[in-house]
C-alpha cells in the first residue's frame, strides 16, 4: 500500500483497476537516494521507468572533454525514460539526483508489456513525450547559440538565474566549459553588466542576445 500511496494521485494511474494496482505495485519499487546519486549511464539497458516523487533529478550527456550538458531537470511527478522504454532502446543519457529524492522504480518490460496497452496509460505517456519535446526544443534553441548570447537568453528569461547555483552547475545547463562562462561573467562584471551575480544592465544583455542569433 505503501507504493499505491504515492502513485494513486498521478494522472498516469487514474484508470487502473484493482487487479492493474496489484500487479504495478509487484514491479515497482521505491527508492531513496542520496544527492549526487548516478542512477543510470548513458548506454545502460534500459531495466527501470523512473518516477520523481521528492526532490530532482538532472538527465545530461558529457562531450569528449568530460563536460556534462544538463538536458533536463526532473521534479515530481517527472516521468524519466519512457521513450526508451517505448523504443527499447538503451538509456540515452546519463541521471543524476541534484538533491535527496524519492524515487518510484518500475521494470521496464513488465511496464511497457503490462500497461502501455491501456488506451489512458499510454495517451499520458504520449503528452509527457510531447511535452518534453518542446522543452528540448526550446533548450536547443539556446544551447545552438554562441556563448555569450547563451547567457544573456537566460538571464532575460530568468533574471536570477546566476544567483542560486554554483558557477559548475550554471556551466552545465547551458552547456559550455567552466572556464568560458567564468571568463564571460568576469568582463560583464568588469563592464557593469552584473553586480556580483545580479544583472545590472537589462538593456545591454538584450542587445547581446539579438546581435549573436
Amino acid at each position: 500500500m505503501q507504493i499505491r500511496a504515492h502513485l494513486q494521485n498521478l494522472p498516469h494511474f487514474s484508470a487502473l483497476t484493482e487487479v492493474d494496482w496489484q500487479l504495478l505495485e509487484s514491479v515497482t519499487t521505491l527508492h531513496q537516494a542520496k544527492e549526487g546519486e548516478i542512477l543510470f549511464y548513458e548506454g545502460d539497458p534500459t531495466l527501470r521507468v523512473w518516477i520523481v516523487l521528492e526532490g530532482v533529478v538532472e538527465v545530461y550527456k558529457c562531450d569528449p572533454k568530460g563536460n556534462a550538458f544538463v538536458l533536463n531537470r526532473f521534479t515530481p511527478p517527472g516521468f524519466i525514460a519512457e521513450m526508451a522504454v517505448l523504443e527499447g532502446i538503451a538509456y540515452p543519457a546519463t541521471g543524476r539526483t541534484c538533491a535527496p529524492s524519492l524515487l518510484a522504480m518500475i521494470d521496464a518490460q513488465l511496464f511497457r508489456d503490462k500497461f502501455l496497452g491501456n488506451p489512458r496509460i499510454a495517451g499520458l505517456m504520449i503528452s509527457s513525450l510531447s511535452r518534453k519535446i518542446k522543452q528540448l526544443e526550446s533548450r536547443l534553441s539556446i544551447l545552438l547559440l554562441p556563448a555569450e548570447a547563451r547567457i544573456a537568453k537566460m538571464l532575460l528569461v530568468k533574471p536570477s538565474f546566476l544567483m542560486y547555483k554554483t558557477q559548475r552547475a550554471v556551466a552545465q545547463e547551458l552547456g559550455m566549459a567552466p572556464e568560458t562562462l567564468s571568463r564571460i561573467l568576469a568582463r560583464w562584471r568588469r563592464e557593469g553588466i552584473l553586480e556580483g551575480n545580479m544583472l545590472k544592465k537589462p538593456d545591454i544583455v538584450a542587445d547581446i542576445a539579438a546581435s549573436q542569433v
